[in-house]
């Protein structure tokens, strides 16, 4: 029984290892990506994101493929209409 758990202590330790190196891995290439799409907004457009639309929602780029995010703020947590 000993064996066992020490067996499954080290797939355990493994399989962690690994899933938080890929994680690592997509948030470097999530770095790489947000970095190229600022690196390709204009000043214009870079101001035009601190500002909202339809209350709460962040505009999109369709330049870019940036899709508009919608975002909420409420006392009784976040709802959708």
């Amino acid at each position: 029984m000993r064996m066992v758990l020490l067996f499954l202590a080290t797939v355990l330790t493994v399989v962690d290892n690994a899933s938080a190196q890929a994680a690592m891995m997509a948030n470097s290439d999530v770095e790489r990506r947000v970095e190229s799409l600022l690196a390709q907004l204009t000043a214009d457009e870079k101001i035009g994101l601190l500002g909202g639309v339809n209350f709460f929602d962040v505009p999109g780029l369709p330049r870019l493929g940036i899709p508009q995010l919608g975002t909420a703020d409420s006392p009784f947590g976040v709802r959708a209409t």
